[in-house]
């Protein structure tokens, strides 16, 4: 995430309407920019942090197909955002306000740039989510994150050994920088995980609650399972 801080916040950034980041071993489609472009022109771009994303094609590391990172179905809302993110770095493209507000967090504990910006403008603007993919996501040996499912073996493992509350810690900080912004509603689902380790109702609204899922429900039981142990990551 430094290096996109780094570039993002440089004083020569400051004179463009749009942004995207950018990885090395990703291959854009073509018509790619001009496609994101065109769709989150269709946003408040002068007015709000506007967000647009789009799914991916995994591949090999020859490119070869693999699936789809997301289901083209998805449902974007503020309480699934906190469970599991929908946005792909590299797929981003985000207008001057988003970039003015996401600046505001760079010295926070910035897990993951995407996710940051992701809350950025689902919390404070708007985002649009383009099921046609538009990019080749290339799996190799050493991706940073990457598109590895997970077995239940792995999902277990990594409830019972880390602890490390990350998660937390971010969506505490991303509060305290953006609380003026925030209607109350808002707030409270954003503080819920930070807050539910001394806070039984906000525990017992995250486990019952239909609405905090992730996409995938897979994710969906790990998170629940987490709230259950006070095992969030």
């Amino acid at each position: 995430s430094s290096s996109f801080n780094n570039l993002i916040s440089h004083e020569l950034c400051e004179k463009f309407d749009f942004y995207a980041f950018s990885d090395q071993d990703d291959v854009w489609l073509k018509d790619k920019l001009w496609n994101a472009f065109t769709k989150l022109s269709l946003l408040d771009v002068d007015e709000v942090p506007c967000l647009y994303c789009s799914n991916l094609i995994v591949t090999d590391s020859s490119l070869n197909p693999l699936h789809l990172m997301r289901k083209p179905n998805i449902h974007i809302s503020h309480k699934t955002l906190i469970v599991q993110d929908f946005s792909a770095g590299c797929t981003q493209l985000f207008n001057r306000m988003a970039r003015e507000s996401y600046i505001r967090g760079i010295d926070c504990s910035m897990d993951m740039h995407d996710y940051w910006l992701a809350l950025t403008c689902v919390f404070l603007g708007q985002v649009i989510f383009d099921k046609t993919p538009q990019i080749l996501y290339r799996q190799h040996n050493d991706n940073v994150i990457g598109a590895r499912k997970m077995g239940i073996k792995d999902a277990v493992s990594s409830i019972i050994n880390k602890n490390q509350n990350k998660h937390s810690l971010m969506l505490s900080e991303f509060y305290d920088i953006n609380k003026e912004y925030l209607p109350m509603k808002d707030s409270n689902i954003i503080r819920a995980i930070p807050s539910m380790s001394y806070s039984i109702p906000a525990r017992l609204w995250l486990l019952f609650s239909p609405e905090f899922r992730g996409y995938d429900i897979k994710v969906t039981i790990g998170f629940k399972l987490r709230v259950l142990l006070n095992r969030m990551y």
